[in-house]
């Protein structure tokens, strides 16, 4: 499900980009038990410009445990610099967790200088 909504996502397969089939698909791969799907759909829903859906995705995907959020909520918030210390504390989560890969913690790490 998670690899159909991926599809859809990137338009692959089919004539253009579909982020609401591509959504619907992430809701049934969530609703069949893959947090992975959470991380997903927060990806879509960003895409789709829809910036208050991908941050409860993300803060979702994060509480059940993947710190690859975290880097996706600082994304959200280090565009304002009144937002500057949540970027922080999500940056800080995952320089944190040395079980992301080294191209999400340095990521990290080039945020965290520019705020």
């Amino acid at each position: 499900m998670t690899r159909l909504a991926l599809l859809y996502t990137l338009g692959k397969g089919i004539d253009c980009c579909d982020f609401d089939r591509a959504i619907e698909w992430e809701k049934k791969a969530h609703e069949a038990g893959s947090t992975m799907a959470l991380f997903n759909l927060g990806v879509t829903y960003r895409m789709k410009g829809d910036l208050l859906e991908a941050r409860a995705c993300f803060e979702k995907a994060l509480s059940a445990g993947d710190n690859s959020a975290a880097l996706e909520l600082a994304k959200l918030y280090v565009v304002s610099p009144k937002e500057s210390e949540t970027a922080r504390n999500y940056l800080n989560l995952v320089l944190a967790d040395h079980s992301l890969c080294e191209a999400e913690r340095e990521e990290a790490r080039g945020l965290l200088s520019r705020i």
